[in-house]
């Protein structure tokens, strides 16, 4: 007998509310100046999460892949620069090119989110056109090896098969010979 999980194809989360109210609240105490700007510079995946209605949650996943590439450099500078302080933070997020740098590349992570299925069905219809040459290719090379006999039972047999109105009709016994 084959059991059943209890929540198919929901994850339960990592953490519950309680930890992750308690693991913000300790960020704040022990790292403010990290918070500070993890914060000012997460905004950009924070609306995504926001507005994303879905739910896998595609855009503030890449939003937040893509926004956390933009912070990362300016926490680190804070950790590495000597002034990791509540001076040091404010400085490093009113600095008009680590804004542009955070909420660029999340910028670039709404355009990524937005434009790739285009270009994915753009490359699906290009493979699917290309694959149907090669398949109408081969069919003329068949038809050239076995005749035109070949493709018109094929339809008669689908047109037998009631496969559509347009079908023709099958073949009756006194034809066949």
């Amino acid at each position: 007998m084959r059991v059943v999980p209890k929540h198919r194809g929901r994850r339960q989360p990592i953490l519950g509310p309680t930890a992750t109210i308690a693991t913000v609240i300790g960020l704040l105490v022990v790292a403010l100046p990290t918070a500070m700007v993890l914060f000012v510079g997460f905004l950009p995946t924070l609306v995504a999460w926001l507005v994303d209605e879905t739910s896998r949650r595609y855009s503030t996943r890449t939003v937040a892949g893509l926004n956390f590439v933009g912070v990362a450099p300016f926490v680190l500078k804070l950790w590495s620069s000597g002034y990791n302080d509540i001076a040091g933070a404010g400085r490093l997020i009113t600095d008009p090119f680590a804004i542009v740098v955070m909420f660029g590349t999340a910028a670039i992570g709404w355009l990524m989110f937005l434009g790739f299925p285009g270009v994915v069905a753009a490359f699906s219809t290009i493979n699917a056109n290309r694959r149907i040459a090669q398949i109408k290719e081969r069919q003329r090379a068949l038809v050239e090896e076995w005749g035109t006999a070949i493709a018109s039972q094929e339809r008669r047999e689908i047109g037998h098969a009631g496969q559509g109105p347009s079908a023709p009709a099958p073949i009756k016994p006194s034809e066949a010979a």
